[in-house]
């Protein structure tokens, strides 16, 4: 599983600056469900169905991003401008947009002046300066500068999940080692047995006795040892033991030719 998320992510961080951000989010939509992070998922719900009230990710308490200001002008429905100069009253002129990514991407591609209406902050200026406006008419250049804003977002968040990805990375390499030369000591044990008991047979062909039929007993017993038992320490140690009578057979062995 692990595996599979550190692959996704790398996937989406080689394309996190060229692939469009709808297809980005939908990617990471995936990869934060596989991390179960919810910050993280909710976010990207957002900017994918927009801070919209219809959307199931947005709430009372979640206020639309700064990120997402665009600069315009508002005027009434026979299309008469408000012109606010005050600095003071700079707000005016501004609003957020609240649209999914995918339909910020194609409002980008316009080549006319764009429009919203925002119900609220219209209700806003009718009450503080008793002015009736109802549109906000904006450039498309103030899209492709919001979806820039969102991208760099979108960066962020790949590199604050990054310490994540890197400890399954982390994990995986030693479960790799412990599944691989971290195991290797497992092997000790049978080969220590079987070399002990050929060792020992051919000290009994050679010289029958005691000494060589006990070796073969014990490497007898390794390998029942190695069948029973899991423990690392005690493999090893009857690895010894049984390394050194296979070494000492042939050694008595080839002194007595």
């Amino acid at each position: 599983m692990s595996r599979s998320i550190v692959k996704l992510y790398n996937e989406i961080a080689q394309k996190a600056d060229s692939e469009p951000l709808s297809r980005l989010l939908l990617s990471m939509l995936t990869l934060a469900r596989r991390l179960s992070n919810p910050d993280l998922e909710n976010w990207v719900r957002l900017e994918v169905g927009g801070y919209l009230h219809q959307n199931p990710a947005m709430s009372d308490d979640i206020v639309v991003p700064e990120y997402r200001t665009i600069a315009g002008q508002r005027s009434n429905e026979f299309g008469q401008s408000l012109i606010i100069n005050d600095p003071k009253l700079h707000f005016v002129n501004e609003d957020r947009i609240r649209s999914g990514v995918a339909e910020l991407e194609r409002l980008a591609r316009s080549e006319n002046m764009l429009t919203v209406r925002n119900p609220a902050v219209n209700e806003i200026i009718r009450q503080e300066l008793g002015i009736e406006v109802t549109r906000f008419t904006f450039h498309p250049s103030e899209i492709v500068g919001v979806l820039s804003n969102i991208r760099s977002k979108f960066l962020d968040w790949l590199v604050e999940i990054q310490p994540d990805i890197d400890q399954m990375v982390s994990d995986e390499e030693k479960e790799t080692y412990d599944s691989g030369i971290g195991s290797a000591w497992r092997y000790a044990l049978p080969t220590a047995s079987i070399l002990a008991i050929v060792g020992s047979a051919i000290w009994f062909y050679d010289e029958p006795g005691f000494e060589p039929l006990g070796g073969l007993v014990a490497g007898a017993v390794g390998l029942i040892i190695y069948k029973r038992t899991s423990s690392k320490v005690l493999d090893l140690i009857v690895s010894a033991i049984l390394i050194t009578l296979f070494v000492s057979g042939l050694v008595i062995v080839f002194r007595s030719k």
